[in-house]
């Protein structure tokens, strides 16, 4: 007999999917930011991760939702891009630290990704989250000593009375 070789040729290739797999998922890193309205450099970051398929570039952005957002915000949106092979990146929402007396503000923001053209991502698991800004104007506003000390002297006679003033910030 004969002996017979037979060569077996494998091709790879990746399929893109139109439902956007292999773009990835894209969440939020966290359901949940609290920060204070005095923010050093004014800017909440918001991270946002991609899973599950990292090929091509991919646009999204992130919203605000809620009452008053114009008054905390410099914008409702924000737009943010993942590289190819990339996997996370950061968003900063520009604070407004306004001196309105106010409680604990909260806000949803949410994740937009495109609905038409190439490179789509889908969203992943965490597509919102809930943005706490903490009071820092008491709304009630803050009594206090107009001077830091009175001197009083407790020997004089007549009108042992002593004056204080009082300031009221709001």
């Amino acid at each position: 007999g004969s002996a017979c070789i037979w060569w077996v040729a494998l091709s790879l290739s990746q399929q893109c999917s139109s439902d956007g797999a292999t773009n990835g998922f894209l969440s939020f890193a966290t359901t949940s930011i609290t920060v204070s309205e005095k923010l050093p450099n004014g800017q909440v970051p918001i991270t946002v991760g991609r899973t599950g398929g990292t090929v091509g570039l991919v646009g999204f952005q992130v919203q605000i939702q809620g009452a008053g957002s114009q008054q905390d915000f410099l914008s409702n949106s924000k737009t943010g891009f993942l590289f190819d092979g990339q996997t996370q990146t950061t968003v900063n929402l520009d604070l407004i630290d306004d001196t309105s007396p106010e409680d604990d503000e909260r806000f949803i923001v949410v994740l937009v990704v495109p609905t038409t053209g190439n490179n789509l991502p889908q969203l992943g698991m965490n597509s919102s989250l809930t943005l706490t800004i903490l009071k820092n104007d008491d709304a009630n506003g803050v009594v206090g000593f107009a001077t830091d000390l009175i001197t009083v002297d407790e020997l004089q006679t007549g009108n042992n009375a002593a004056t204080f003033q009082l300031s009221m910030q709001i």
